[in-house]
């Protein structure tokens, strides 16, 4: 019986070990903002970091499996994948982190350094969080198959709940005296716009201002009755003149617009931007395109 006992003790750790991955719901982690909020000690609890309010620091994972980071005034993307409870993911010089939490309202990613562990801690903005505590009935069903497209001038969002965001990347030619490395602007749920703007001579410029509610409200209705939900995804160049103007100098930069509206989330891309007509360039994009992108940029000078 003893023997029994000693042998039972000497696998149990084994037996623990052996034990299946937890299974967590992809969905929870893709299709909305997280914000990081603190680094803490597992153990003790110790804050290591807490987010700074001045400084954005917002993770985006999609279906698809690829990602958003804005972290530090710097924009990053790659891909992310689940396996178990490892997420493989690159955030703060690691590329792979224990799943240790995941609610409708927080993800927790474990990792060690030296002999202690450590979670970077993320939370959903608290319009998210509200919206997920509601029945299910207290919200109006919403297609999103592809042959159901909202018409421009729907609103598919639920009142109360509406979460505007705007990311508007690239555009123009990389060329010139002092050449644009990276073009940059950000909308945050919350107002905050932030522009981030790198030149070959004169480096990272960030300029940073707040939004008023009806301001956001106002852009994302321009947005919406400008077409932009029913646009293509791609805009490629339409003549032969315009395949050619992609190889030669200096280099086009694709312009690349997403924009969150309540419930939807649209991306554009445009292979030409701004048209280059004395050679020819043109990308056959709708005129609403234009009209938002210089709405959006006027905000951020």
């Amino acid at each position: 019986m003893v023997k029994l006992l000693q042998f039972i003790f000497v696998l149990s750790p084994i037996l623990l070990q052996a034990q299946p991955a937890q299974k967590w719901d992809e969905k929870l982690l893709t299709g909305v903002v997280w914000s990081f909020q603190k680094t803490f000690e597992w153990e003790s609890g110790q804050i290591i970091e807490k987010a700074d309010t001045a400084a954005v620091c917002d993770l985006l994972m999609e279906s698809s499996h690829s990602y958003e980071l804005f972290d530090q005034d710097e924009l990053i993307r790659g891909a992310w994948d689940l396996q178990g409870d490892i997420l493989l993911v690159s955030f703060r010089g690691r590329e792979s982190f224990t799943l240790a939490q995941l609610t409708v309202d927080q993800l927790d990613l474990q990792f060690q350094a030296g002999r202690k562990q450590y979670i970077h801690r993320f939370s959903r903005p608290a319009s998210a969080n509200a919206s997920a505590g509601k029945p299910a009935e207290a919200k109006a069903p919403v297609d999103r198959s592809a042959s159901s497209k909202a018409p421009a001038d729907r609103r598919t969002w639920i009142e109360g709940e509406r979460e505007i965001r705007i990311e508007l990347t690239g555009g123009g030619f990389f060329g010139g005296a002092d050449p644009v490395q990276r073009d940059f602007i950000l909308i945050k749920e919350n107002g905050r716009l932030i522009h981030e703007r790198q030149t070959v001579n004169t480096g990272l410029q960030v300029e940073k201002a707040t939004l008023s509610t009806r301001q956001m409200a106002e852009l994302a209705d321009f947005i919406r009755s400008n077409g932009f939900f029913t646009m293509e995804s791609r805009y490629g160049c339409a003549t032969p003149e315009c395949e050619d103007r992609l190889l030669a100098l200096p280099r086009p930069v694709p312009l690349r617009l997403a924009v969150t509206d309540g419930l939807d989330r649209h991306v554009v891309e445009v292979a030409i931007w701004p048209e280059d007509k004395e050679k020819g360039a043109v990308a056959a994009f709708p005129s609403g395109l234009k009209n938002i992108v210089d709405a959006i940029r006027s905000l951020a000078e």
